[in-house]
């Protein structure tokens, strides 16, 4: 049977709705327990809600089929568009996995509100959300979690016009998502805990980085530059081919020194804000 087969695609296309429908249910299900703060309470209901949206997207979709005349190369096309929708919505399953570390038996409980307070007066505009994780650090996903599930959704909107994103997905994730996440073996190590300053940090350094980075590529292109023409005798003498070699190693260079560049200095501005934070005690 041709893997685009009438058979297939319908047998397809009710697994992503299966999909779809048994991640809300876990959704509705983790709702009902007891979290320490609203912001996994309105990521689970945002995950819902994308779900959902995708679940109508799918049936849409598969309507627009017309079986009677359309071509392989069009069912190509639909096919690809269900596979797409497929890949978001198995994103979207793993990501519940952020809700459900986030009941309140499983986090620092007592110190939740005031964080989340203390991060609100620093910067009004983000909403965090703690959570366990296994691996023994402290991190900040650095990825806007509404900014992706916007973007996933985005090219779904031609298939569901009468309903808005703002109004039926994201009407309690107005704000840019950021989770961050700690070693679940210290959830009762309240010292250890002075460490979310420095990832509460990388939400500052953020901005800076991108405000200085074209700075920064403007000072050290032309430095790298020499430094790798520098490598050869005679330059100017080389062949045509060996001059597009020497132009793919220095912007080799120089992505490298801007990796080196954006890592290491996110990583100095975050400590800076975590002692101004915390202290020098941390």
């Amino acid at each position: 049977m041709p893997h685009n087969s009438r058979e297939i695609i319908e047998g397809y296309t009710l697994e992503i709705i299966s999909r779809s429908q048994a991640i809300q249910e876990r959704c509705r299900r983790l709702l009902s327990k007891d979290f320490a703060s609203q912001a996994p309470i309105a990521l689970a209901k945002t995950i819902e809600r994308i779900c959902q949206y995708l679940e109508e997207a799918t049936k849409a979709l598969y309507g627009l089929i017309n079986w009677e005349s359309i071509n392989s190369e069009e069912l190509e096309s639909f096919l690809y568009r269900l596979r797409d929708t497929d890949a978001i919505i198995r994103r979207l399953g793993a990501d519940v996995r952020y809700v459900d570390g986030a009941r309140t038996q499983r986090l620092p409980w007592s110190i939740i509100r005031a964080v989340e307070k203390f991060i609100k007066v620093l910067v009004p505009e983000i909403t965090i959300m703690l959570r366990p994780q296994w691996k023994y650090n402290y991190s900040i996903a650095a990825t806007d979690l509404r900014k992706r599930y916007y973007s996933d959704l985005d090219e779904y909107q031609d298939l569901l016009p009468n309903k808005p994103l703002e109004k039926y997905v994201f009407q309690d994730f107005k704000q840019p998502f950021h989770i961050i996440s700690f070693p679940s073996l210290e959830r009762k190590n309240i010292l250890l805990h002075c460490l979310l300053s420095h990832e509460i940090g990388h939400l500052f350094s953020v901005s800076y980085l991108n405000k200085s980075h074209s700075d920064f590529l403007k000072n050290v292109s032309t430095k790298i530059g020499n430094i790798v023409k520098g490598k050869y005798f005679d330059f100017n003498n080389l062949p045509l081919f060996k001059h597009n070699q020497i132009q793919k190693e220095i912007q080799y260079e120089i992505n490298r020194a801007e990796f080196v560049w954006k890592t290491g200095l996110a990583e100095v501005l975050s400590d800076i804000v975590g002692t101004l934070l915390f202290g020098t005690n941390r």
